[in-house]
């Protein structure tokens, strides 16, 4: 069973229920300070119906964010960024008070030591328990047993190379 409630040997969802599923996840770990739970307090926009996300780029796309908007009665400000170092200072910058944004694993100690992120109470996350314990996201989701970010997704981060400019292994 996937961490979204998908049996994923059903087959049996739709690329748009996928999403759907997928941004009312994000929505509910937003909204009790999780994923990557941003530290302040309060924000402007905790009182309001507009959810401020930064994201990467190709992430959130416009056309499932509007039906996510339609279905859900929500309202999306979603900032999109091209790296690891413009999503920091775009975070650090705090410009616009984010709900949820979305980090690389490798970056939480970052994020934790700048006053970024706060803990998050994996009680409140009951679908943390479907997460296949193989995989490592708590060797960099957790601090000295403290839980700062919950995995979302996961996937392959593929290498592409010109095999006409890379010798040949021995």
């Amino acid at each position: 069973m996937h961490a979204l409630g998908i049996d994923s040997g059903s087959g049996g969802l739709s690329r748009r229920e996928l999403l759907q599923r997928g941004a009312a996840t994000g929505l509910a770990l937003s909204a009790s300070g999780l994923a990557v739970g941003v530290a302040r307090a309060a924000t402007a926009s905790s009182t309001s119906s507009t959810i401020n996300i930064l994201s990467w780029e190709t992430y959130h796309d416009d056309p499932w964010m509007k039906q996510a908007s339609k279905d859900l009665g929500l309202k999306f400000n979603v900032v999109r960024v091209g790296s690891v170092d413009e999503l920091f200072a775009k975070a650090r910058a705090a410009t616009t008070p984010w709900d949820l944004f979305l980090v690389d694993s490798g970056s939480i100690t970052r994020y934790k030591s700048a006053g970024l992120i706060s803990p998050i109470d994996a009680t409140k996350l009951p679908q943390l328990k479907s997460v296949n314990p193989a995989l490592p996201f708590n060797k960099f989701d957790k601090i000295k047993g403290q839980l700062w970010a919950a995995p979302y997704n996961w996937g392959t981060q593929p290498l592409i190379f010109d095999k006409t400019q890379v010798p040949p292994a021995d």
